[in-house]
């Protein structure tokens, strides 16, 4: 009961703004770590929730790094969000997850930067949660039209294509939601700026999976041939070429692979 109560103080803290949030966040990240003396934390679930929200509505959509402390503090509520998903995974996971269902953009903007967080970070997302958040992926890439919440949701994908949660052939389709928007046009409003930045977020996303993610090559290599003869990807042509020179430059599993179709359709 003292843990509860202490933590509830500490959530309060936030509201005074003469105080350093960093300090706060560095002080609940503590609390919330396993240790071997506590290896599991008791909280009432009403202080659970109550953690989740106020931690989650902290989370920053745009760190400025002309700020540092800010910056500092969104990173520490990343960790705490590590802990929380360790200590009280279905609560806090399950919340996050529903979030992304939002009818505003900014909080489903938030859910998806930790969601993509925890995937980096927590084997507890990634082995009992990830298949729910790809689920979701799937029907955001198609919903969504904020240029930065595409941006967010292709730094998801390749998140979970790194931590090999994406494998079977229906989840693999939203890399093509990657290919699409390296040559994406976008509103005539859109700003200039957040339409090149997704493009080159999509381009060096694309590259370097193609050179560093050994375990999908062969599909990624299939998907982009395909590429090459669907009209919706020609302004995503340059990257599209890019990427299968280096496939099949430098892959030896990808050119040996070629080389066995190859001999059975000689066969």
């Amino acid at each position: 009961e003292t843990v509860n109560k202490f933590m509830l103080s500490l959530l309060s803290l936030y509201r005074k703004p003469t105080i350093n949030f960093y300090c706060i966040s560095q002080c609940i990240s503590y609390i919330l770590s396993p240790s071997p003396l506590n290896p599991k934390l008791s909280l009432n679930d009403s202080v659970i929730n109550s953690i989740n929200h106020v931690l989650f509505n902290l989370v920053l959509l745009e760190p400025d790094f002309d700020q540092p402390q800010t910056v500092k503090n969104h990173f520490e509520i990343l960790r705490c969000f590590d802990h929380m998903a360790g200590q009280f995974s279905d609560q806090t996971i399950e919340t996050l997850l529903h979030q992304c269902k939002n009818n505003q953009e900014k909080d489903r903007m938030k859910a998806v930067i930790i969601l993509t967080h925890l995937t980096t970070s927590s084997q507890v997302f990634v082995d009992n949660y990830a298949a729910k958040f790809i689920v979701l992926l799937k029907v955001m890439t198609v919903m969504e039209q904020g240029l930065k919440m595409k941006k967010l949701l292709v730094k998801a994908i390749i998140g979970l294509v790194y931590r090999n949660c994406i494998t079977t052939p229906e989840d693999f389709t939203m890399v093509e939601f990657i290919i699409k928007h390296c040559g994406y046009e976008g509103p005539p409003n859109a700003s200039k700026y957040e339409i090149s930045d997704l493009h080159d977020t999509c381009r060096s996303s694309l590259i370097l999976m193609c050179n560093t993610v050994t375990s999908i090559r062969t599909q990624l290599r299939n998907l982009l041939l395909v590429a090459l003869i669907i009209d919706e990807f020609t302004a995503s042509m340059a990257t599209v070429s890019h990427c299968l020179t280096s496939l099949l430059q430098n892959n030896s599993d990808v050119i040996a692979d070629g080389q066995v179709d190859k001999e059975v359709e000689l066969k």
